[in-house]
């Protein structure tokens, strides 16, 4: 599941883009770039996204990251439908977006750790960006040890929305079109 956010009102930095996998565990951070640099521009220029470009899908074989509309469907990302046409592309969406929901209540776990991501960070912004993957580390090390999760955190689709709709190269509708076809 792909994410960003976390910008600083102070220094207008969008401190970090994600990728946390389905135990909740964040398996990538990029974080240096200013708040209005788009999604999709910051993962394709990560070396995560570079890689995955480089060597292409593998299918589903290999899984795919989940990204919000904000980001081109490739065959390693998939975004949902922007304008679904059919039943079975409203289910897929459905589908995309409530498994999204656990990045959603990733950030709320991490939120509830470490209450100064709730306000302003009064730091220069690489200072603030290495003190957020730290917190990041932090909370990927809560999770192995299972350190209990506050029980009042239940996110749901509702309660997040989709960003700007991405306007670009589409690579990735066949395989989209497949998933939807085959379990939807």
């Amino acid at each position: 599941f792909l994410k960003s956010g976390g910008e600083n009102p102070t220094f207008h930095y969008d401190f970090f883009l994600c990728v946390i996998n389905f135990t909740g565990l964040f398996t990538n951070v990029v974080a240096k770039w200013p708040g209005s640099t788009h999604d999709s521009n910051i993962f394709r220029t990560s070396a995560l996204g570079r890689q995955l470009e480089e060597r292409g899908g593998h299918g589903l074989a290999e899984g795919v990251l989940l990204g919000d509309s904000g980001y081109a469907c490739s065959p390693f990302l998939l975004s949902p439908y922007s304008q679904p046409q059919s039943q079975s592309e409203e289910q897929f969406n459905r589908a995309h977006k409530s498994t999204r929901c656990i990045i959603e209540r990733t950030f709320g776990y991490l939120k509830r750790r470490f209450h100064v991501l709730h306000s302003e960070i009064r730091m220069s912004p690489e200072r603030a960006c290495t003190i957020i993957v730290a917190y990041f580390v932090l909370h990927n090390i809560a999770v192995k040890f299972r350190e209990p999760e506050s029980d009042d955190i239940n996110i749901t689709v509702e309660d997040f929305d989709v960003q700007e709709q991405y306007r670009g190269r589409e690579n990735g509708n066949a395989m989209r079109r497949h998933i939807t076809d085959t379990f939807f």
